[in-house]
């Protein structure tokens, strides 16, 4: 809500080869952005914005809203 989110920042942990779904819905914000895997959404304000893929990485990506920037989650794939 107005670029923060509630709850806190979330930390998920998957094993690589996993498949992921983030699911945002914001009042604010012009772009959703997970870095790493280089995934960009653009949301809609009231309706909800899915980023899916399969964790094919390992490592620590950070899931975004830019225009106000707020880091929303810190997803962990393991190897």
């Amino acid at each position: 809500v107005n670029g923060r989110p509630v709850g806190g920042i979330r930390r998920p942990s998957v094993k690589k080869g996993r498949l992921v779904r983030f699911v945002v819905r914001t009042n604010a914000g012009t772009e959703i952005h997970l870095h790493g895997y280089e995934i960009e959404k653009t949301p809609k304000k009231g309706l909800p914005t899915v980023i899916q893929f399969v964790a094919k990485i390992p490592g620590r990506f950070e899931l975004e809203l830019h225009h106000p920037d707020a880091l929303l989650a810190q997803l962990t794939v393991r190897p």
